[in-house]
């Protein structure tokens, strides 16, 4: 029971850390003129360094607990000795962190190769600004409505919306949903982390409204920041309970 206690208490704490971040980053959306917002959030600077840091450390976290993953002494999916959802985590987190700051590209002075130049919005070397994952054909031409819904942001939102909410509230709430996350040893995010996910979201939207029709571009770096930011608190939380509890990461 005391361990409940503090275990609740711990979780307030850090909600309210995480709802003070989010108000802040969001309160200097609403107040940054374009002009600082560009130094804000442009290449390198303050805010996409910020988001690299987090899949940096939210990689290395997830690595960590893969390798230690072993020592629980159980079998995993398909009988396997570590949980590899540990590893697709940590791989993913580290690719972000490559595709955040484009592989090195300019921190090492790199030159981006001209056939991948003129495939790739930013002439970066990196994959998610590839014209095929982008919502245009190529800098002029728009896709079509249907083919311009599927590109990289709706894949990212997709992929936060279905593993950071949409399994903590099946967790939460159906039991079959849960025995089978238990089976399969499938890390759930805490349910009270879910609804912060659904918050930025929310915040993102509401004030890009209110900034139409001249919502300057760089501000959704402050979304993909605060995101960045709860994906290493989720990162942070696994590592968390598997040090207070050598059992499985599920709620």
């Amino acid at each position: 029971m005391v361990k409940t206690k503090q275990v609740t208490k711990r979780n307030y704490i850090y909600s309210f850390l995480i709802l003070l971040f989010l108000i802040v980053s969001y309160a200097l959306t609403c107040t940054l003129s374009p002009e600082k917002a560009n130094v804000l959030a442009g290449e390198d600077n303050l805010i996409e360094t910020f988001s690299a840091v987090c899949y940096f450390f939210s990689a290395c976290i997830l690595f960590y607990l893969f390798f230690r993953s072993k020592s629980f002494k159980r079998k995993y999916l398909w009988g396997t000795d570590r949980n590899y959802f540990f590893l697709f985590l940590g791989l993913l987190f580290f690719v972000s962190l490559g595709e955040e700051i484009s592989w090195g590209q300019r921190i090492f002075n790199i030159e981006t190769p001209e056939w991948l130049g003129e495939i790739n919005k930013q002439q970066e070397t990196n994959f998610h600004n590839l014209y095929f994952l982008q919502p245009e054909v190529d800098a002029e031409n728009p896709k079509s409505m249907l083919v311009r819904w599927f590109n990289i942001d709706r894949v990212y939102t997709l992929f936060w919306l279905f593993y950071c909410v949409l399994i903590p509230i099946l967790n939460k709430y159906s039991p079959k949903a849960q025995n089978i996350l238990r089976k399969i040893h499938l890390p759930i995010v805490p349910i009270w982390i879910a609804y912060f996910f659904l918050l930025n979201f929310i915040l993102q939207n509401v004030i890009e409204i209110i900034y139409l029709p001249n919502y300057p571009t760089e501000l959704s770096e402050f979304y993909e920041n605060n995101t960045a930011f709860l994906f290493l608190v989720v990162s942070i939380t696994f590592l968390s309970i598997g040090n207070s509890n050598s059992k499985t990461l599920v709620e």
